[in-house]
């Protein structure tokens, strides 16, 4: 009945076989004559396994078919249920991608969203091939059941093409006009090696790209994305997307906005959509659609916003690990960089101002996890011959403690660990969690501090240590600046005891109207 209701919905033509081997080389042969992807149905248990031998074609011959099989809900499996098996991953390598639908959707849209990744595998931008798209289902399929609705919608979704895929090869200069709308390229890991001199080559453009991009790297971006975005991000008309951004929420709900154009510009199949609403995806685009002058006047305010934070951070009483990424940014003998994730990352993204110095970031992005960082940043230094700093948090210095050893004979690197200790993990102060629960449950359950002698740990593998007791005097701020300028060799740890009392409000504070006249009293007078 769904299938039924898809095909008047849409340019959708419904066959039926008794036999699911059967049906499926037939979807097999109506997807190699037509060179269109052929979606084939059935309910749950054998029905599926039946579909494997056609499935192995389609893979090796690059031909799209999608198999959508149906299954029973999570907490039928394993309990002897009838005609229930282990559906996911039955094709193994021998598909594409593959989905699991849960028994309760909420939202079609993000079903939709999914269907559209999978419109990759046969948009013509790369090999096409085999899909699975497994779909539980909860009580009776009857016709008029909601469920049998939904299914409706994702038959139509499947045969209506959502998005554009842009291949290199249709990719022409000729190809934009001049146009107007007020554009924000947004940059995360992964960016295209061409990428720098794609922006170096556009005007009237708003760049804003996260630590350890090359763009953030080499000065092309403007610092503040958060706070920017915050701030401006309603009049946007369009963004465009290189990389996979993924550190901040207010990037994340622009990249996603249904309101505005969105183009993504990735190789992958998984590219950085998260609601569905992107309208092309561009396999290359080294260069952009020239904008009208008008645009150009818009840009300006951004970077007018900006200069003007700049200022007012200078004067603001921030928060102990802020100030210290602040300092450690503006350092002069600060050359190459690495982030720990969590709060330290963000900090750098908050405060990050390199202005045209620029300075190398490296991050690990990729997953966005805590450990390994010290290894990571030993390995860095090996590479650039330099002395490398890095920039952590506690939790994220215990984690990878054990990086801290070297070999017999083997001296420490030129490697300066600047320590954030907020006694924890703080990152969730300044989210919903902070607000939400107890002091006592968040120190237990959500913070979970350590009570470590760090002296005695930096003695004990022959490192060198210094402690800093908060960054909010000037005497500390120059003293913690000192041991910056200092000209050292070997590894050494720098601690910052960091106050965590009113992190939450310290960030807030951050996102303020710099032009307010209520956020310029707040500021410090020199």
């Amino acid at each position: 009945m769904a299938e039924l209701e898809a095909a008047q919905l849409g340019d959708t033509q419904v066959h039926t076989r008794i036999d699911e081997r059967s049906a499926a080389f037939f979807a097999l042969g109506l997807a190699k004559a037509s060179g269109r992807p052929v979606a084939i149905f059935m309910t749950s248990g054998t029905a599926v396994g039946h579909c494997l031998p056609a499935v192995m074609e389609a893979h090796h011959s690059n031909t799209p078919l999608v198999v959508v099989s149906a299954d029973r809900p999570w907490e039928m499996l394993e309990t002897g249920a009838s005609q229930t098996t282990r559906q996911a991953g039955i094709f193994g390598s021998f598909v594409r991608r593959f989905v699991d639908v849960p028994a309760q959707i909420t939202d079609i849209r993000h079903l939709i969203n999914q269907v559209q990744h999978l419109q990759y595998w046969w948009s013509g931008v790369t090999k096409p091939g085999p899909v699975h798209v497994n779909m539980a289902f909860t009580g009776s399929l009857t016709p008029h059941s909601e469920r049998t609705a939904t299914t409706g919608e994702l038959v139509a979704s499947l045969c209506q093409q959502g998005v554009e895929f842009v291949a290199d090869r249709q990719m022409r200069t000729s190809t934009f006009v001049v146009d107007a709308l007020r554009t924000v390229v947004v940059v995360g890991n992964g960016e295209p090696d061409y990428l720098v001199q794609t922006l170096a080559q556009a005007e009237g453009y708003v760049v804003l790209a996260e630590p350890g991009t090359s763009v953030w790297n080499q000065g092309y971006a403007l610092p503040f994305e958060q706070q920017l975005v915050t701030l401006l991000g309603a009049e946007v008309e369009r963004v465009i997307v290189y990389g996979r951004p993924t550190l901040s929420r207010p990037l994340t709900q622009l990249i996603n906005d249904g309101e505005k154009v969105q183009w993504v510009v990735s190789e992958r199949a998984d590219y950085p959509q998260l609601s569905g609403c992107v309208q092309r995806v561009f396999t290359s685009l080294p260069v952009l659609p020239q904008l009208d002058a008008c645009v150009h006047e818009w840009a300006l305010k951004w970077h007018e916003t900006a200069v003007k934070l700049s200022e007012s951070y200078g004067r603001l009483s921030l928060a102990d690990g802020v100030k210290a990424t602040q300092l450690l940014v503006q350092a002069e003998t600060t050359e190459v960089v690495v982030s720990g994730a969590s709060n330290p990352v963000r900090y750098l993204d908050l405060i990050g101002d390199t202005g045209s110095r620029g300075m190398q970031v490296f991050t690990n992005r990729g997953q966005a996890g805590i450990d390994g960082t010290i290894a990571f940043a030993r390995g860095v230094q090996a590479v650039v011959g330099k002395r490398v700093r890095v920039l952590l948090g506690d939790v994220t210095f215990l984690h990878d403690a054990s990086s801290l050893l070297c070999a017999a004979g083997q001296d420490t690197p030129d490697l300066d660990i600047v320590l954030l200790d907020d006694c924890g993990g703080r990152i969730f102060q300044s989210l919903e969690h902070g607000a939400d629960a107890s002091v006592e449950v968040y120190e237990r359950f959500f913070a979970m501090g350590q009570n470590v002698d760090y002296r005695a740990l930096a003695q004990a593998y022959g490192w060198q240590y210094q402690c800093f007791t908060g960054l909010q005097t000037g005497d500390s701020q120059s003293e913690f600046v000192a041991a910056l300028e200092a000209d050292v060799t070997g590894g050494r740890i720098l601690h910052v005891v960091c106050d965590h009392a009113d992190i939450r409000e310290a960030i807030r504070d951050l996102f303020q109207n710099p032009f307010s006249e209520n956020f310029q009293k707040t500021l410090r007078v020199d």
